[in-house]
């Protein structure tokens, strides 16, 4: 049974995710929710800021009004995604959602002592009710 939630316009998601099998997981699941969504996915941190930022060949993309954030990436780690985003006023007010092993994970408490504000967090696989919380405490 999905989920009914109405919106004007689908939801921009960014889902920074270097592992093909946790993207088919996340898609599955945004199925299972009715309400439109446009998912947005690149493999590592580098893309994530080029597409954040408008650069290279993401000139014309929306602004995500999620994103979704791995932590473990090849070259720019999720934690490093994070902290540059969280310096740039354009991009410190887009929501965003670490992927984490539990609440106590030490990537949490690293960002906390950095000073900065503390994201949310999920684990993975991703379940259809707390994406829909989510997507559901989004500003429409």
């Amino acid at each position: 049974m999905g989920h009914t939630l109405q919106r004007e316009r689908p939801v921009e998601i960014l889902l920074v995710e270097d592992n093909a099998g946790d993207t088919r997981l996340l898609q599955e699941v945004l199925k299972g929710i009715s309400l439109p969504t446009t998912l947005h996915v690149v493999e590592d941190g580098e893309p994530a800021l080029a597409f954040l930022r408008k650069q290279e060949g993401y000139a014309r993309v929306p602004t995500p009004d999620l994103v979704l954030l791995d932590l473990f990436l090849p070259r720019l780690s999720g934690h490093e995604v994070f902290v540059a985003m969280q310096h740039d006023v354009s991009l410190a007010r887009i929501p965003v959602y670490l992927f984490v092993g539990d609440r106590d994970d030490p990537h949490l408490a690293r960002i906390k002592d950095q000073g900065l504000p503390l994201p949310c967090s999920l684990t993975k696989p991703v379940r259809a009710e707390h994406l829909t919380a989510i997507l559901r405490d989004l500003s429409p």
